[in-house]
């Protein structure tokens, strides 16, 4: 029983199984909504809920990135200028290729030049009497940067005044030697030619090589055989 002006008690059970009483107030009384106590905190969630809502229903524009327009760096109608050749060569510098004509395959086919031939088939030929046909081809003269070196006989077996090696021109010195870049076996590297001295390998002066090797010697080459960049020298072209 309560007696008068005495406060209301409620009674818990402990793990004891003791009896605490402890005052109970109206202010402990916790209403059934949240938004009965805290009405203004309840009302900013449920705003930013909305905006939330609404940034996830409205569609974002898509960020489309800006095209860079670039110089168009492939050859239309079978013609290429030099400097196209000439820069997809030295991409190639010091690179191993897989197989014994990869490089000139590969930088014909970047700058777009239409060589048909068979997978793995040397294009020194065709490429030869593509630019006669086309270009311009001579024997004696200053190439300039850019232009094509062919020349013949450089492995076996061989057919006689048919192209089998190209090169790509880099720079030509004041005494008439040109230096070029081709893949002698395996790797592409540079070389050298004077065709104006094809019989001498080096400068009796200066020690500087006029003519690269461009030919491996086999034990198969007989007698004779020539392997000099300026012996097996046949001109140079462009288209």
């Amino acid at each position: 029983m309560r007696g008068a002006g005495q406060p209301e008690y409620s009674f818990s059970r402990s793990t004891l199984n003791v009896q605490i009483p402890f005052p109970v107030h109206d202010s402990m009384v916790m209403p059934r909504r949240a938004s009965q106590v805290f009405p203004e905190q309840v009302a900013r969630k449920t705003t930013s809920n909305t905006r939330r809502s609404i940034k996830k229903r409205t569609a974002r524009p898509s960020r489309v990135p800006a095209v860079i327009q670039r110089q168009e760096t492939k050859c239309t109608s079978n013609t290429c200028g030099p400097d196209t050749l000439l820069a997809a060569g030295r991409r190639l510098y010091g690179f191993r290729m897989g197989k014994k004509h990869d490089f000139m395959r590969h930088v014909l086919r970047v700058a777009d030049v239409g060589i048909s031939g068979k997978k793995g088939q040397n294009p020194a030929p065709k490429l030869l009497r593509h630019i006669k046909k086309h270009g311009t081809f001579a024997k004696a003269g200053k190439p300039r940067p850019g232009d094509l070196v062919f020349f013949e006989r450089t492995h076996a077996p061989h057919s006689p005044e048919e192209a089998t090696l190209v090169g790509i021109v880099e720079r030509v010195d004041a005494n008439g030697t040109i230096h070029f870049l081709a893949q002698v076996n395996e790797v592409v590297d540079r070389s050298v030619v004077t065709p104006g001295r094809p019989q001498v390998r080096r400068n009796e002066s200066s020690g500087k090589v006029l003519n690269s090797y461009v030919r491996t010697k086999t034990l198969k080459d007989g007698a004779g055989t020539q392997y000099l960049a300026g012996q097996l020298w046949m001109g140079f072209g462009r288209f």
